[in-house]
């Protein structure tokens, strides 16, 4: 979410993520999600993204579903879709979020056209260590199910780096203190699947959850604060995993 430039009028922040969902509680968050487009779009089968929660005005270039047209009253029906979806599904968000005010030289990189921009490539695997380090925890196997990229060399590009990380790390050619913390990230398959989120519920439901936070993280964390009260670490279910890089 947001743009990963640097410069200004773009988005204070990048945010990447997506969440962890056993394959057995699945079929929850896509019903949860079903009933939510029922009941605010009257279609359980149109495309529901995070931008039509949060877009200022009826844009003829983000034409939401939403059938409140109110900017104020689809920001708050954003509130209780966030919180339907957490009640009903024991899904847990792996996010990292990038403020570019903050970002350290290390995850900024240059782009074609030598502007400063957030290391995208780098960033990603943020939510992915998240990932590893709940599967260690929970002594179990993952896989990485990931929206459609802009092309399919894209998404055979993320696919090389995932695999080379893999590579990487099976041969030990890592630091001797970070070793076995990445070993961890052998228990995520292989084999990327990209999916096209207009088809793919799961899909939708990481792009509205990262949405909701990258609102946040843009001004709004008093937004998502309330969600913090009974869904995080404090609370009696799992908290949001909500990585900050610098």
């Amino acid at each position: 979410m947001g743009t990963p430039g640097m410069s200004s009028g773009v988005s204070n922040t990048f945010v990447f993520g997506g969440y962890v969902v056993s394959e057995s509680d699945l079929p929850k968050a896509i019903t949860a999600w079903q009933r939510i487009k029922t009941e605010m779009c009257g279609d359980a089968n149109v495309e529901l993204k995070w931008k039509h929660f949060f877009v200022h005005a009826d844009d003829p270039k983000i034409p939401t579903p939403i059938m409140i047209k109110n900017p104020k009253g689809r920001r708050y029906l954003a509130a209780l879709a966030l919180e339907h979806l957490f009640r009903e599904a024991p899904i847990i968000p792996a996010v990292a979020v990038a403020r570019k005010d903050r970002a350290t030289g290390t995850f900024i990189v240059q782009s074609k056209k030598g502007n400063d921009k957030i290391d995208y490539d780098l960033m990603w695997l943020g939510p992915v260590a998240q990932f590893a380090l709940f599967l260690s925890v929970q002594k179990g196997q993952g896989k990485l199910w990931l929206d459609r990229l802009g092309s399919q060399k894209h998404e055979i590009q993320r696919q090389n780096q995932w695999s080379q990380h893999r590579q990487n790390i099976e041969k030990g050619n890592s630091p001797k203190s970070v070793s076995d913390s990445l070993r961890e990230m052998l228990a995520i398959q292989a084999q990327i699947e990209f999916f096209d989120s207009q088809d793919n519920e799961a899909i939708q439901i990481a792009d509205f959850v990262c949405g909701v936070i990258w609102q946040a993280a843009e001004g709004d964390e008093a937004y998502l604060s309330q969600f913090i009260d009974k869904y995080g670490p404090k609370a009696t279910k799992q908290g949001l995993g909500i990585l900050h890089i610098a």
